[in-house]
């Protein structure tokens, strides 16, 4: 009696087995990513494989078992992996951002210290071959505060060429900050004065201090607000007081939430 052929057995074996692991690899290569659970995804490619596969030992489908019963695991696993990359780069990206930040408020902070001796004055009109600190001085009469121009270290206009009906700013720098809180207290004698009317007086703002005064102006919360020495001094409905110094200090007014983009702190929220 002739031995059994057993070569052709095992060739057979080793063949379909070889083309389980082959289609295995292609699914794992022609995987979507976008799918939500790719583990399932590769779990039915091997099921569906093994199935339809033939001559293929027992061990071989146990080893087959063992791999479905594993895969699950691995998707727990590499899950928590990711989850704890992206903890990571998150803390990472908020410190960063955080750092960001306070760089930006420490720098407006200085440029707003450089300008604590100034005063902005909008809506003098604007002629030409002028002296500027004469229409300054003329202002101050009509608020009944003397000046000279030894008490100024700078009376200039400031910005582009004016349009036509829009006199350009003038920046007054003082030798001393009394005279500019004298000036910003008595502005409001130039109430119900015609000549008058279309003149405004404010501190020297940095853009990002103007942004979030005119912000802080439109909220329900607040009552009241004036400035001083760049700070802004909310008064609330509720009677609290608050003062803004940077945009992290909105939410203590009552804003649920900041555009730092409009701000002009881009990529900070």
């Amino acid at each position: 009696m002739a031995p059994p052929n057993t070569s052709k057995n095992d060739s057979k074996k080793q063949k379909g087995f070889t083309d389980l692991c082959n289609n295995f690899v292609e699914a794992c290569a022609e995987m979507n990513l976008d799918n939500q659970d790719p583990v399932s995804e590769l779990i039915t490619q091997l099921r569906s494989s093994s199935e339809n596969q033939q001559g293929l030992s027992d061990s071989d489908m146990v080893a087959i078992k063992v791999v479905n019963l594993l895969l699950p695991a691995v998707s727990v696993i590499a899950t928590k992996i990711v989850s704890s990359s992206t903890d990571t780069q998150n803390v990472k990206i908020e410190k960063n951002r955080s750092g960001v930040r306070i760089n930006s408020y420490e720098i407006d902070k200085q440029n707003q210290y450089s300008r604590r001796e100034i005063l902005r004055i909008t809506g003098i009109g604007e002629t030409e071959h002028e002296e500027v600190f004469n229409k300054f001085k003329e202002l101050c009469n009509a608020m009944n505060v003397n000046i000279e121009k030894n008490d100024i270290v700078s009376c200039h206009r400031i910005g582009k060429e004016p349009t036509a009906g829009k006199p350009r700013s003038i920046i007054v720098r003082f030798f001393s900050r009394d005279l500019k809180y004298k000036i910003m207290s008595n502005k409001t004698v130039l109430k119900g004065k015609l000549d008058y009317k279309d003149i405004f007086i404010n501190e020297d703002l940095t853009m990002l201090r103007l942004k979030m005064l005119n912000m802080v102006k439109k909220h329900d919360n607040v009552k009241s607000v004036f400035t001083r020495d760049g700070k802004i001094n909310c008064f609330l409905r509720n009677g609290r007081k608050k003062i803004i110094e940077n945009p992290d200090d909105l939410f203590e007014v009552g804003f649920d939430s900041v555009d730092y983009s409009a701000l002009g702190l881009c990529d900070l929220e």
